[in-house]
C-alpha cells in the first residue's frame, strides 16, 4: 500500500490481545466491505482499506491458531499490515492524512492509540459496551451484548451476518469462508451446547 494524501484510509483494528477473532475479523471486515463497493460508513471519498493485525509482525508466531488458518486460506502473513509496520505508524501519527477507524473485537481503544478516537467511526464487538465513543451510534455501533451476556460467539459472526445481507454473497470467496467459519467454531469451542457460546 503506498500513501496518498488524496485518500482516506479505513483502519479495521481487533483488540490488543491479537487473538484469531481480532485479527481475522479485521481482515474479514475489510474484504467483506470491498465486496459491496461501499464503505459502510457512508463517506463519498476514495476509501483505501487497512486492516490491521493488532500485535507486532515478531508476534505472530505465538498465534499458531491465526497461522494455521491464514495458511489454510491461502493468505501470506508477510503482505499482512500489523501494529509496528512503519504504513501504520505514519498513518497513526500523521494528523493530515485522514482515516477512519473501526474497532473489532473490542470497543475501547488501547492506550498507546488513544491519538486515535476522534477516528472511531464504528464498532463491531461481541464484549461488554465499555461506553466509549457513545457518538458512534445506531448500525454502525454493533456491540452483540446483552445484559451479563455475549449474544454471538465471536465478531466474525457479526462479520459472517453483514457478509449474508449482501446481494451478491453467493460469490463468496472460499478463503473468507473458510476463515469465517475456522474462528466462529474456535471461539464458540466447536459449537458446544455445554459451552453456551454457539453462534
Amino acid at each position: 500500500v503506498k500513501l496518498s494524501s488524496d485518500s482516506k484510509y479505513h483502519i479495521s483494528i481487533g483488540n490488543e490481545a491479537g487473538d484469531a477473532d481480532s485479527i481475522l475479523s479485521s481482515l474479514s471486515l475489510s474484504y467483506v466491505n470491498s465486496l459491496s463497493k461501499k464503505d459502510t460508513c457512508n463517506s463519498a471519498d476514495e476509501i483505501t482499506s487497512l486492516p490491521l493485525v493488532s500485535i507486532n509482525r515478531n508476534d505472530l508466531s505465538l498465534r499458531r491458531d491465526v497461522l494455521i488458518i491464514l495458511e489454510m486460506a491461502g493468505i501470506d502473513a508477510k503482505e499482512l499490515i500489523f501494529l509496528d509496520d512503519e504504513i501504520f505508524q505514519t498513518v497513526a501519527k500523521d494528523d493530515s492524512i485522514r482515516k477512519q477507524i473501526t474497532l473489532v473485537d473490542h470497543n475501547k481503544l488501547r492506550y498507546d492509540l488513544r491519538s486515535l478516537k476522534n477516528d472511531v467511526v464504528e464498532i463491531l464487538d461481541h464484549h461488554q459496551d465499555e461506553g466509549d465513543f457513545l457518538s458512534v451510534e445506531g448500525k454502525v455501533r454493533n456491540i452483540a451484548f446483552d445484559g451479563n451476556t455475549a449474544l454471538v460467539g465471536s465478531t466474525c459472526t457479526l462479520i459472517t451476518e453483514r457478509l449474508m445481507e449482501l446481494e451478491n454473497n453467493s460469490k463468496v470467496d472460499t478463503g473468507l469462508g473458510l476463515v469465517l467459519l475456522a474462528v466462529i467454531l474456535l471461539d464458540t469451542m466447536n459449537m458446544s451446547k455445554e459451552a453456551g457460546k454457539g453462534s
